[in-house]
């Protein structure tokens, strides 16, 4: 093997070639065929070059024998030439190794099995499933929150990059599949990992320089939504905005900052 698991590579780096012995030996044979068949050809067309308007059935007979000759040693030189070339893999991007099939050298392989993984940190996404009664409410571009379950004190700014239009196989109900983009997020590494699990909080409306409280503040009944406010047994009715599942935006004049709430 060229590179081992957790290598850093770039764009044409080689990852992994076969034993090039053989094709080495078919690349040269086929160079040297069409060399010769060349060489006859020039000599075929240089004893016939006189008789262009001429020419007789067996000059056309030698000609076009050591035309097609040439034609064959040159595609035979093309065939030995890509096989030699393509028995190197070379990574299409940068990235990092994560599966090598064989770490080490002397096995044979089958063409269908996967040889080598490169995955480009870069490019990694969040996978989201939607319900179908949540998905008409998501769209490409809007602002997401990711907190991943490994570093669940870390909230990670986000954007919708694909919706599925289609409802994903095997799942049961009807659900959607969501792709989120991470918009800053530094990409180490040492923190960051293929798999990780998380939640993510989709921003459907924002207001900023709100007044706000948690929702276990804001009660309701027949009447509308209340707090109490500045003792338990005073229900205030007040209007509210935008609700969250941490946050309540208040738009009533009945409550100002400082003023202390009960739940």
């Amino acid at each position: 093997m060229v590179v081992e698991e957790g290598d850093e590579v770039k764009k044409g780096q080689a990852l992994s070639k076969l034993d090039t012995t053989t094709l080495n030996t078919t690349f040269q044979s086929a160079r040297a065929t069409l060399r010769a068949a060349e060489a006859t050809l020039e000599n075929v067309h240089d004893q016939v070059k006189d008789n262009d308007d001429d020419e007789n059935f067996s000059e056309k007979d030698t000609r076009t024998t050591a035309e097609v000759t040439k034609d064959k040693a040159y595609e035979a030189y093309v065939a030995a030439e890509y096989n030699l070339r393509n028995a190197t893999i070379l990574s299409p991007f940068g990235g990092i190794v994560t599966y090598l099939a064989h770490p080490f050298s002397g096995v044979n392989v089958l063409f269908s099995e996967t040889q080598v993984e490169v995955i480009n940190p870069e490019t990694i996404y969040f996978d989201v499933s939607a319900d179908q009664t949540e998905v008409a409410d998501i769209k490409v571009g809007q602002k997401v929150i990711i907190i991943l379950d490994s570093l669940s004190d870390k909230e990670i700014q986000g954007t919708v990059e694909f919706v599925s239009y289609t409802p994903k196989s095997g799942e049961v109900g009807t659900v959607y599949k969501i792709k989120l983009r991470f918009d800053d997020i530094d990409y180490n590494t040492d923190v960051y990992r293929i798999g990780m699990t998380g939640d993510a909080k989709f921003i459907l409306s924002e207001n900023e320089n709100v007044l706000y409280l948690p929702p276990k503040f804001v009660n309701s009944d027949k009447s509308g939504k209340y707090i109490r406010k500045g003792k338990e047994n005073n229900k205030v009715y007040i209007e509210v905005g935008l609700e969250g599942e941490e946050r309540i935006e208040i738009i009533s004049d009945e409550i100002k900052e400082g003023d202390v709430i009960y739940d």
